[in-house]
């Protein structure tokens, strides 16, 4: 498990969730939203609301896995890789990638220690946010990568690597 020393970490954990049997008999569709890459989609095709309400209970099931011992003891052995990378990286999808698939647990937690500590790091993630934001509203219908979008915003030049070049690069917006 997470120590004290890796970080306090805050997890809201539904115990139950029950489809009621109307859902369940339910033959209502709908388009629904969904996640693809970067981007939320409506869905091309009306889903039938109990086939999204099983999946729901599938969600649940897989993020209770994800608080297994095993699994709370493999994100606390990442956390200190995780803050080295809060501290470092210049690419706003390589942390994107760490907090969403590769191991948000140890970036919640490694994200708390440094608010508890009010670094610096904070408000850089938050500026990596902003500028990839900036970015992407560049072209809104392109779904691609932040060095994709700089690429093509600076014609053809390749992002900083170290954040502070990043930072002063664009400093005039």
């Amino acid at each position: 498990m997470l120590d004290d020393a890796s970080s306090p970490r805050y997890q809201i954990v539904p115990r139950i969730t029950k489809v009621p049997t109307e859902v369940k008999a339910s033959k209502e569709t709908s388009h629904f939203l969904t996640r693809h890459h970067t981007a939320i989609v409506k869905t091309k095709e009306a889903k039938n609301v109990a086939d999204v309400a099983a999946e729901l209970v599938l969600t649940e099931k897989a993020a209770e896995d994800a608080l297994q011992p095993a699994k709370l003891k493999q994100a606390s052995d990442r956390v200190a890789s995780v803050l080295k990378m809060i501290r470092s990286t210049s690419n706003p999808d390589t942390l994107t990638h760490i907090a969403t698939t590769q191991s948000p647990i140890a970036f919640n937690a490694a994200l708390l220690k440094e608010m508890s500590v009010v670094s610096r790091s904070v408000d850089d993630l938050a500026q990596l946010h902003l500028i990839n934001r900036i970015l992407s509203a560049s072209d809104p219908s392109s779904a691609t990568t932040f060095a994709h979008k700089w690429a093509k915003y600076f014609d053809g030049g390749k992002a900083p690597k170290k954040r502070d070049d990043l930072f002063r690069t664009v400093a005039h917006w």
